[in-house]
């Protein structure tokens, strides 16, 4: 029930600097994931030859 209540805090406006620091700290990993998964995606994506 602990994570429930972390997601719910997330979810509300950011009010305490340790929310802050949470979300901050998930958007620079979502963005690393995004930014080095992206390779590994673009060759997923190339299996497909599309023609436009």
């Amino acid at each position: 029930m602990d994570a429930l209540g972390t997601l719910g805090k997330l979810a509300q406006k950011p009010s305490d600097a340790k929310i802050r620091t949470t979300r901050i700290i998930f958007a620079l990993l979502l963005v690393a994931v995004i930014v080095f998964g992206w390779n590994v995606t673009n060759i997923n994506i190339s299996i497909f030859d599309y023609e436009f």
